[in-house]
């Protein structure tokens, strides 16, 4: 497929902004259940508001893949069938929370409430209905693309994994950095022990992703299963256009295998061993500014693996097609 910028920055942004979300709610969660006191309108709402900008950025950049922007709207109106739709519907649902929280942080607004097993403040609730709505949108953005049937390397529960995986791991990266703003030790083992164990969980699923990809080129259906005819040397001779049209343009991304090869690995070796290797010399120096530098490398991978994920995505009709564009 030829991939649209647009789409892999919404989806590397958004995946971003809902994992450095998930960091802080999990770390107030923790401080909570171990008695640590964290400053509300420092790390908290310091990093939540940098969580909204991912999620703002992204939804922005979802407005330069439509050709008319303000009928964007329209997309909510398929919610009932439509993973495209239910994403639209939760994206601003969980920008709004994220907002929420962050103000109840930054004006210092959170109560408690009472519950039959005792109270619990407001921000952690909405921290907690952020998480909630975080893994739909998540599963919405993934299933995206693992429900197109026509599809075999984005058609498996892998996509969604991999996008949610890869969405926390950048995400607790950026929420390792900002839990050396706290000074609490507890709180940074806290943060590096989960963006360790995601980064690696990432690399797992993203493994055997990339496997089952590589083994499907052999079973990907050819002239010869197209028209019955399992001569060896069939080849087609003609596309059947005179010249281009929507299908030679839009399923194609232009450029020869090794590029596409190049760019995935180049991005996978950002994301996982490159950006691993600055966290923990980071973690060993106790140096936030070397943290930072991997979630650099990791959102500059993201952006190579999410292009190269799109590219490869070859759809049934390349069969009668081919690459003649």
């Amino acid at each position: 497929m030829k991939p649209a910028y647009s789409v892999v920055f919404l989806t590397t942004l958004i995946g971003a902004g809902q994992g450095l979300a998930t960091s802080v709610v999990a770390s107030q969660t923790f401080a909570k259940a171990t008695g640590i006191e964290l400053s509300s309108q420092g790390y908290y709402a310091i990093a939540s508001v940098a969580a909204f900008a991912l999620l703002a950025m992204g939804l922005i950049a979802a407005f330069f893949h439509l050709t008319h922007p303000f009928r964007g709207w329209r997309a909510v109106t398929r919610w009932r069938t439509s993973w495209l739709s239910k994403e639209v519907i939760l994206l601003p649902m969980v920008m709004g929370l994220v907002f929420l929280y962050t103000a109840a942080h930054y004006l210092g607004f959170d109560p408690k409430l009472s519950f039959g097993f005792g109270g619990i403040e407001l921000s952690l609730l909405l921290g907690w209905a952020i998480l909630l709505l975080s893994t739909l949108l998540f599963v919405a953005t993934g299933m995206i693309y693992a429900s197109v049937k026509f599809i075999p390397a984005w058609h498996s529960a892998y996509t969604v994994f991999n996008f949610t995986l890869l969405g926390l791991t950048s995400g607790f990266t950026a929420g390792l950095a900002y839990a050396y703003t706290t000074g609490n030790e507890r709180v940074i083992s806290f943060n590096l022990a989960l963006t360790v164990l995601i980064t690696f969980a990432a690399m797992t699923v993203k493994f055997f992703s990339v496997l089952r990809n590589n083994n499907l080129l052999e079973k990907f259906p050819g002239l010869q299963s197209a028209i019955g005819y399992h001569h060896r040397n069939l080849r087609q001779e003609t596309m059947g256009f005179m010249g281009g049209s929507y299908n030679t343009k839009e399923y194609f991304h232009g450029k020869d295998p090794f590029t596409v090869l190049a760019v995935k690995w180049l991005g996978l070796s950002l994301i996982f061993p490159g950006a691993l290797v600055f966290v923990m010399v980071g973690a060993t120096m106790n140096n936030m500014e070397l943290v930072l530098w991997a979630f650099a490398l990791q959102m500059l991978g993201l952006f190579m693996e999410r292009w190269a994920f799109l590219a490869e995505g070859e759809h049934i009709q390349n069969v009668y097609y081919q690459n003649v564009a």
